[in-house]
């Protein structure tokens, strides 16, 4: 089985009509193209976001960075305990919430960075139990080979989460495409 990730709706309609290119059989194309990440197919495509949702995607930065941020406070010494360190942020971020906002984004942009250079790290934890059960489904299917469409939307959180996915299915092929070139000056 393969599975195609692309950005948006009218992207992945557009692959099932291209696979109908290769058949005259529509109840066939029908059996075996899906759109539904409830109904897994030989072929199918789905969008990144079936994985999770913008809401996740932040909930998702703002954990990690405010974890990241009391150990920061932990470590200096300002605090005593990850208590005192989680009650120092939430003040912050009631008295002055754009220099709590500037606190989070500083870490996560470090954090991001970090992460994706690490083969140990365990996103499944940030997961929303929907994505951990598709990823699961995705996973005994036994998929081959997963085609990531327009895949330079690939950076921050879908980077994590496909990550995830990917490890779990052992000796599949990863086919990436873009016609957008990378920025060179760009560390992402």
């Amino acid at each position: 089985p393969a599975l195609v990730f692309a950005p948006i709706t009218t992207i992945q309609r557009q692959w099932q009509e291209k696979a109908a290119l290769f058949t005259d059989d529509a109840a066939w194309l029908a059996q075996r193209t899906s759109l539904d990440a409830n109904r897994l197919a030989d072929i199918t495509i789905l969008t990144y976001q079936i994985l999770s949702t913008p809401g996740e995607n932040l909930e998702f930065v703002e954990r990690i960075a405010q974890n990241r941020w009391a150990d920061d406070l932990l470590r200096s010494g300002q605090v005593e305990t990850e208590e005192e360190a989680q009650q120092r942020i939430a003040t912050l971020q009631a008295a002055n919430p754009s220099a709590a906002k500037r606190e989070v984004s500083k870490r996560y942009r470090r954090l991001k960075r970090e992460f994706l250079q690490k083969s140990d790290f365990d996103g499944r934890q940030f997961l929303h139990p929907n994505a951990r059960d598709l990823i699961d489904r995705i996973v005994a299917q036994g998929v081959g080979t997963i085609i990531l469409d327009e895949c330079h939307h690939l950076l921050d959180y879908w980077a994590f989460i496909l990550r995830e996915l990917i490890r779990e299915l052992p000796g599949v092929q990863v086919i990436g495409l873009t016609a957008t070139l990378p920025d060179p000056g760009s560390q992402s």
